[in-house]
This record gives C-alpha cells, sequence and structure tokens, in this order.
C-alpha cells in the first residue's frame, strides 16, 4: 500500500524580529500595479496597517483597504462584503487587484483567502465548501500575521461560518495557499494577554492534532512535538 505525504506551504516565509523589512524585496520582482489589503479597524488602530502602506508607496503600487473583517470568525457576510468592495473599486479604477495582502490574525487572513477565490473562481464562496473545489488560482495573497496561534497565514484551509445554516464552513485547496507568509514578532507585540494566551493554547491544540492524524508524516510530528516543548517552556 502506497504512503505519501504532500507538505504545502507558501513559497516564501518571513520570519523573525524585522522580517516585514525584507518584503520589498520579495514585491520587487512582481511588479505590481495595485493591491487590496484586507484586514480589521482593530489592526489599523494599532498602525500595522500604516506599516504595509508605506511598503506599497514606497513601491509606487496603488491599494485600497477593506477593513470590514470582525472577530471571533470570518462570516460569509464579510466575504460578500469584501466582494462588493472589490468590485466597487473596479468599476472606478481601471487597474485591476493583482495581489490581496491580509494583516491581522487567522479571521482576516480566511476572510482574504475567501475573497480572494471567488474573485476569480465566480459565485459564492459557499459553492467551494469542502476539498479542491475550485478550477482557477486564487488572486495571489500575502498573508502578515499579528497572532500566534491560527496558523491561517501558511495552510490552504479557511473557515468560514455560514450564518444561513449556522455551521462552519471548511474550504480547502491548494489554490487559496498564500505565496507569502510574514510572521515578525514585533507585529505580535500589542496583542493583548488574553489573546496571547488563548493563541498559545490554540498552537497547542493544533500541534496535538497534527501529532494525533492518521496523515502525520516524520515531518510534522518533529515539528509537532517541538511546538508544543516551546510553548510549555515560554508561554508562561
Amino acid at each position: 500500500m502506497e504512503n505519501t505525504h504532500n507538505f504545502l506551504l507558501p513559497k516564501t516565509n518571513l520570519m523573525g524580529m524585522g522580517a516585514i523589512k525584507d518584503l520589498p524585496n520579495e514585491l520587487l520582482p512582481w511588479k505590481l500595479t495595485k493591491a487590496l489589503i484586507v484586514t480589521d479597524k482593530n489592526i489599523i488602530s494599532l498602525g500595522w496597517v500604516e506599516q504595509v502602506e508605506k511598503i506599497l508607496k514606497n513601491l509606487f503600487i496603488f491599494y485600497d483597504i477593506f477593513d470590514g473583517v470582525m472577530h471571533p470568525n470570518p462570516t460569509v457576510s464579510f466575504v460578500e462584503d469584501g466582494l462588493s468592495y472589490f468590485s466597487s473599486r473596479l468599476n472606478i479604477f481601471s487597474r485591476q487587484y493583482k495581489l490581496i495582502i491580509s494583516v491581522g490574525g487567522g479571521s482576516n487572513h480566511d476572510c482574504a483567502k475567501a475573497i480572494a477565490a471567488v474573485a476569480t473562481n465566480g459565485g459564492s464562496i459557499i459553492d467551494y465548501e469542502g476539498y479542491l473545489k475550485m478550477t482557477k488560482p486564487a488572486i495571489p495573497l500575502i498573508a502578515i500575521n499579528t497572532t500566534a496561534g491560527s496558523a491561517a497565514e501558511i495552510t490552504m484551509t479557511a473557515i468560514i461560518n455560514d450564518e444561513s445554516r449556522k455551521v462552519k464552513m471548511t474550504i480547502t485547496s491548494p489554490f487559496i495557499t498564500p505565496f507569502i507568509s510574514v510572521n515578525d514578532p514585533l507585529f505580535m507585540t500589542t496583542m493583548p494577554q488574553e489573546v496571547t494566551a488563548s493563541s498559545g493554547i490554540d498552537v497547542v491544540s493544533h500541534s496535538v492534532e497534527a501529532y494525533m492524524s492518521i496523515e502525520s508524516s516524520p515531518v510534522t510530528d518533529s515539528l509537532a512535538l517541538t511546538v508544543i516543548r516551546l510553548v510549555f517552556g515560554y508561554l508562561r
């Protein structure tokens, strides 16, 4: 019996203190004209979106900001609001979005993934519930993390709440895996104590799930065990 393990991650992962400074070098070869930032009002007030704006301005990349994501989980209505904003800006300006940048935690990343997917595949995000339902690549996505619990910035899955059915939809496709993730600890210094704690416990739960999964591999086992040691060693 064959036993294969496919390990999918963003092409580039910028990690470490001050990693955000390396993002311009990653963007330069793309020759981008216009980007959409997906975030929430709290992240804007903390000043992290402004850091991204400076990078885009220095590279002469036009951008818009959709700040309609709210917590704790993104919903179908948030995604539809984002798509409406997306379409309205296209009607005003001739340039099309070549990139989506999500700034925040898992909710913002998942909402951005959903917007990016429907923008190219059409229909509703509900149409893509399940595994491998998309036929076209989503708009390229860069996920800039401000929390440390969801891992949404590196996965090919988005969790979206469908309010009408009162269910959490799992949407999984390699097409929504971010191209670049940024995990700069500087962006995580503004997490409230409660969010730091709950994010740390979230990391433990993900690691235990990965280790116990029937799809686990020597690579994921080593990562999961190391992460568990780190959390119990440093979270307190």
